[in-house]
């Protein structure tokens, strides 16, 4: 598991961690704060890729359930 390698240290104590996955918030959130001490703002439902090509970041898909939740 990659994420015991993670030094929580290694984060400032304010930073905010986002995960662009889709599902990322049901799958692996708990995870994260639990191994970093950090909260992990993810999309709990499909993530929109479209924007990549233009310079944007991906954003949760409008449809559905997707939305970045902490």
């Amino acid at each position: 598991d990659d994420l015991y390698r993670i030094n929580r240290n290694a984060f400032h104590p304010q930073a905010k961690c986002f995960s662009y996955g889709c599902y990322t918030a049901d799958s692996m959130s708990y995870v994260w704060e639990e191994h970093t001490g950090l909260r992990l703002y993810a999309s709990s439902g499909k993530t929109d890729y479209s924007e990549l090509s233009f310079g944007r970041l991906p954003k949760p898909s409008s449809g559905g359930s997707g939305n970045y939740s902490l």
